[in-house]
C-alpha cells in the first residue's frame, strides 16, 4: 500500500507493529513550503512538542527559539540569510 498515492500527497504517518502486524495509526498531509522552485516538506507539529496549556516562559522561548532554529537549519543546508530575511514574516508567525 502506498499511502501517499492513496491520499494524493505526501503523508506524515504514525504506525506501529503488534504481533508482527503493521498498523497505521494516523496519517496527515505533510506541510509543503516552496522556496524558489524547490519544495521542502516539513512534518513538524508544534502541538506534539507543547501540548496542553503552555506557560508564558515556554511560549516565549518557543516563539523566539523556533525562528532562530529553523533559519539556522536552512542556512546549514545552503539557503542564504539574505534570502531567508525576505521571509521574516513567515518565521515570525510559526507560533
Amino acid at each position: 500500500m502506498n499511502i501517499s498515492q492513496q491520499f494524493g500527497k505526501p503523508q506524515d504517518v504514525e504506525w506501529c507493529f503488534e504481533d508482527d502486524q503493521l498498523y497505521f495509526l494516523q496519517s496527515r498531509p505533510i506541510t509543503r513550503k516552496i522556496f524558489d522552485s524547490l519544495e521542502y516538506y516539513d512534518g513538524a507539529n508544534i502541538q506534539e512538542s507543547f501540548n496542553g496549556v503552555v506557560q508564558p516562559l515556554a511560549y516565549t522561548l518557543a516563539k523566539y527559539g523556533y525562528p532562530f532554529a529553523y533559519k539556522q537549519a536552512l542556512v546549514n543546508v545552503g539557503v542564504s540569510r539574505d534570502y531567508l530575511d525576505e521571509y521574516n514574516q513567515v518565521f515570525d508567525f510559526l507560533l
